[in-house]
């Protein structure tokens, strides 16, 4: 794997995290990631079924694409938190992906996959999937 960390790597940092993370659902995702760590150890690939049950929930997912990116917790301390738009218009970028929570007014972020294969995530709040919606939402 070209990342910077391995997501069995991931899966045995982010265990710590999960009760911030997914409150009451932390507890069934820690055992499942328990358990994946255990085939891991016993020399079985679990890597796409980490990359699966941390894609469920927007915030592990949030987290796992920042640990894939070499971002620490510790460096956000550091990090320009000005924000400074990229050059282009998104208006020009055919066939952008985006999904949201298909519940009108919903405050949870939209969701951009970055590979075709990334599952769709499930709104924290109304948990109901994500749903495609036009790009210019």
């Amino acid at each position: 794997m070209t990342d910077s960390m391995s997501l069995v790597e991931i899966a045995r940092e982010i265990r710590s995290q999960l009760p911030e993370l997914l409150r009451e659902q932390a507890e069934a995702v820690d055992q499942t990631l328990a358990k994946l760590l255990e085939q891991a150890e016993a020399g079985e690939d679990v890597d796409y079924e980490i990359r699966i049950l941390l894609g469920k929930h927007q915030a592990t997912d949030t987290w796992k694409r920042d640990r894939l990116q070499g971002i620490s917790l510790d460096s956000l301390d550091s990090v320009d938190k000005g924000f400074n738009s990229l050059a282009g218009d998104i208006a020009d970028t055919p066939n952008v992906a985006k999904y949201a929570c298909p519940i009108e007014g919903c405050s949870s972020l939209f969701w951009f996959p970055i590979d075709v294969s990334d599952p769709i995530p499930v709104c924290e709040t109304h948990n109901l999937e994500f749903k495609r919606v036009a790009a210019s939402s």
